[in-house]
């Protein structure tokens, strides 16, 4: 795979990941607050205390939605087809852009480097050239 198919295969997964994410972030903060609200107002307590004793389940939605984040890499995400280690979520997207498009579990060439500038070409010409020729 080359180094700008890994971009684009990178930029249609952030789209899937982001929803499941963040929709199980809101809808599970505003169900944890609604169970906050119920919680205080039977209870005793100062308001205060009871978000406090809640502090552990607002966690609960993030906790969720990585989860479902991961359930989405495992179907849909990019996989070193040698080990078979994700390489489009967590820390090995630029641990692989660092190692040059190599495997960050297995070292195998997964993604090849970004084409270098050719000789005689001005700095940062790179599109700009690119654009001409075509």
């Amino acid at each position: 795979m080359t180094h700008q198919e890994y971009n684009v295969a990178l930029k249609k997964l952030s789209f899937p990941y982001g929803v499941r994410f963040f929709a199980a972030f809101v809808l599970g903060g505003i169900a944890t607050l609604y169970v906050a609200d119920r919680v205080a107002n039977a209870s005793s307590w100062p308001r205060e205390l009871v978000l406090l004793a809640m502090l552990p389940a607002f966690l609960a939605p993030v906790i969720v939605g990585s989860w479902l984040m991961s359930v989405a890499d495992r179907r849909l995400g990019l996989r070193c087809s040698f080990c078979s280690e994700s390489l489009s979520m967590g820390s090995h997207v630029p641990r692989l852009r660092k190692c040059g498009g190599a495997c960050p579990k297995c070292g195998a060439l997964v993604v090849d480097p970004p084409r270098s500038a050719e000789p005689g070409d001005p700095p940062n010409a790179g599109s700009a050239s690119l654009h001409q020729h075509r």
